[in-house]
């Protein structure tokens, strides 16, 4: 945790040194979950946040016009696993922007991920395991190869217009059949002791 903490706060000065005029994400509902900090710049968008949920998470996206003249704009994250549970990964909705996926991998084992990118949305799984750390999306860190950025394509774009993104961890698969499992077997379980009281 110390290490997160470390290069949030030096991500927040290079962002604090950073000229205002950029792409920028905004907060439209945490849904329960933490430290959003927007690390844009110009020709960037990127941001850290906390997860403490399954919840989706919903941000919105602006860029300047410079950036859609431009034609694209490089996407980064870091996504902090704060809930002490694992997850197999994570989601993203882009909504209407064409969105080229780059690298994920985990933030602590450097773990692979598969991205499967599909209308609007993109999956990123890890191979093997679960995340209990956190899920580098693209390079975060500009450490350089072999991390490599996404890019949302702004060609057609409107500067003032604001995209939705939304970012949710992927549930642990089963964790709700096995939910609802347990609470049939104490429906269940309840109804033959009241049927044996009769």
């Amino acid at each position: 945790m110390k290490n997160f903490a470390k290069k949030l706060a030096l991500a927040a000065a290079l962002a604090a040194s950073l000229p205002a005029s950029a792409a920028m994400v905004s907060v439209v509902d945490l849904a329960g979950n933490t430290d959003f900090i927007d690390f844009s710049a110009e020709g960037l968008a990127a941001f850290d946040l906390g997860l403490l949920n399954v919840n989706t998470v919903r941000l919105s996206l602006s860029f300047t016009a410079a950036e859609i003249a431009a034609g694209s704009v490089a996407f980064n994250t870091q996504l902090a696993n704060l809930s002490g549970l694992g997850v197999p990964g994570v989601r993203f909705g882009f909504g209407t922007l064409a969105v080229t996926p780059g690298t994920v991998r985990g933030g602590f084992d450097n773990a692979a991920y598969a991205v499967q990118a599909g209308s609007g949305e993109i999956v990123a799984l890890r191979t093997a395991g679960l995340e209990y750390y956190s899920a580098v999306v693209g390079d975060p860190l500009l450490s350089g190869a072999p991390l490599v950025d996404w890019t949302i394509d702004t060609s057609g774009l409107s500067a003032s217009t604001a995209y939705d993104l939304n970012v949710a961890a992927v549930p642990v698969p089963g964790a709700a059949l096995l939910l609802a499992s347990g609470l049939a077997a104490l429906g269940v379980g309840a109804r033959r002791r009241r049927e044996a009281k009769r």
